[in-house]
């Protein structure tokens, strides 16, 4: 079909004006040449698409036919030919946004490619969708574990997923309304739900530690089921860093103190002795006792008066950081007096005692 040009042109000067950019317009596909696609937008005028453009929107050229229809958003009412130029920008973007919002309102468990990784997650692709995928979100199996928390090392095990496609579901989009937010732990967490189900608080499971962080140590157990045991459910005695303790791989039993969520917390010290047991029989309330300072914070020091008994000497005794430092020292030891005991919530507080008043007072003689 052969195009007369300059009527098109001519036929550009009586086009609307109430037509305006980013207007969207649909128009029968009059010619196509090499690099350029015209479109019949009576009574506006005439549009031009590129070719380069399609690309973004069509797969192929098969409905690219002069004589169909397409639709554009106008982006510029007049271009240096005299065209109005179309674009497919707007109408990706709200095709890409409603993509979004149906996948996440659903969640269907889509398969996407990983793309690139950085030290807070990966870069995801599905469907010409572009998306981050969070550490925080990967599943147990791909969670990237440094026994250091050597940030090279955690980088380098995302980074082995590049090229991968990985189950994922989608959570949210991001600020800008375009890019998603996606989750491997979502995907899973209804085969995560049914596996637990045969859990219940109270339960001992025998798993193997999978991760050793500031903060407590990961067991998994039962075909990649994971749970934490926070450091302060590791032993009755204080443990300051956990890596001293524990290491990958070690086998451990724990027993379940929560189920939330598809979250499991764990306690070891739940299958120890408790040494608060019996704790009225062996300390009394306003006795002193040799304790060993074992750390001083902010707030005072911790004193144990045995291997798993301890107890909080606090600051306001000393008024200031400063002060508690010039009368205590990490490891040494001193006579402290239980001034209370909460047997229940396995707390103890201490009172140093002043050299003085361990001294016998003088009995004064009686005047004769």
């Amino acid at each position: 079909m052969n195009i007369d040009l300059n009527k098109l042109l001519k036929d550009e000067a009586t086009k609307n004006s109430s037509i305006k950019e980013g207007q969207e317009v649909e128009g029968e596909i009059l010619n196509i040449d090499k690099n350029r696609i015209y479109v019949d937008l009576s009574p506006f005028g005439t549009g031009m698409i590129y070719k380069s453009d399609l690309a973004s929107r069509y797969n192929s050229g098969k409905d690219i036919l002069i004589g169909k229809k397409i639709k554009a958003n106008i982006f510029s009412l007049e271009n240096k030919d005299g065209f109005i130029e179309l674009s497919f920008e707007e109408l990706n973007e709200r095709d890409a946004s409603d993509k979004i919002e149906n996948l996440r309102n659903s969640k269907k468990i889509v398969s996407a490619k990983v793309t690139s990784a950085n030290k807070g997650g990966l870069m995801l692709e599905f469907e010409g969708l572009k998306g981050f995928l969070p550490s925080s979100q990967l599943s147990t199996e791909h969670y990237p574990r440094s026994s250091g928390g050597d940030s090279a090392e955690i980088l380098s095990k995302l980074q082995d997923l590049v090229g991968k496609n990985l189950n994922v579901r989608v959570l949210n989009k991001d600020k800008d309304g375009q890019n998603v937010v996606f989750s491997e732990k979502a995907a899973k967490e209804n085969d995560t739900k049914k596996m637990l189900s045969k859990y219940k608080i109270d339960d001992v499971v025998e798993g193997k530690i999978s991760g050793v962080v500031d903060f407590g140590i990961f067991i998994s157990f039962d075909n990649n089921l994971e749970g934490l045991a926070h450091i302060s459910e590791l032993d009755w005695q204080i443990i300051k860093n956990p890596k001293e303790f524990f290491k990958v791989g070690d086998k451990v039993k724990a027993k379940i103190i929560g189920i939330k969520n598809n979250d499991i917390n764990f306690s070891l010290r739940a299958l120890k002795e408790n040494p608060w047991k019996d704790i009225d029989k062996k300390y009394k309330i306003g006795e002193t006792y040799k304790g060993t300072v074992k750390e001083i914070h902010p707030f005072g020091a911790f004193v144990f008066l045995d291997d798993k008994i301890h107890g909080l000497v606090h600051i306001s005794q000393f008024g200031s950081i400063s002060n508690i430092k010039k009368q205590l020292s990490e490891g040494k030891k001193y006579n402290f007096r239980i001034t209370s005991i909460e047997k229940g919530e396995y707390r103890m507080a201490l009172q140093l005692v002043i050299k003085d008043e361990t001294k016998p007072k003088s009995k004064t003689k009686p005047k004769k």
